[in-house]
């Protein structure tokens, strides 16, 4: 169905933050190389965002400290974060050009659920639901 190196970048924004030199609200761009689709990236975003607002200082509407947390979740699945020896994440200044997906979590925008709103959408524009994990 989905191949294995299917790569993705997450962004976080804050919509309810503004700065002059930051229109688009961007905090950090995540590169992940494997496993981009929403089946794969989107529910491991899911999860994250559940993990997060577990801890007593959740942080969900702080797109920095939210972000190095992702980098911290995708070290622990992709490898040994201790030894730092892990693959498949980096920090981008812009979307590589060969990404298939981007993820978009807006921490400026909570939902019902309690976790920042996050999306999902195709190289072509189009935006796909995230399945919610089990």
């Amino acid at each position: 169905m989905n191949s294995m190196s299917t790569r993705s970048t997450t962004h976080f924004v804050n919509s309810s933050f503004s700065l002059p030199e930051e229109p688009n609200h961007l905090f950090a761009i995540i590169y992940r190389h494997n496993d981009g689709y929403p089946e794969g990236a989107g529910t491991d975003i899911i999860r994250f965002l559940e993990k997060c607002k577990k801890l007593d200082d959740d942080r969900l509407t702080d797109a920095s400290y939210l972000s190095a947390r992702y980098v911290a979740f995708l070290a622990q699945k992709f490898g040994d974060v201790k030894s730092l020896d892990f693959r498949s994440v980096g920090i981008c200044m812009s979307d590589p050009v060969d990404i298939d997906y981007r993820y978009i979590v807006d921490c400026g925008r909570i939902g019902i659920d309690g976790l920042p709103l996050v999306q999902c959408f195709d190289m072509r524009g189009n935006q796909h639901d995230i399945p919610r994990p089990r």
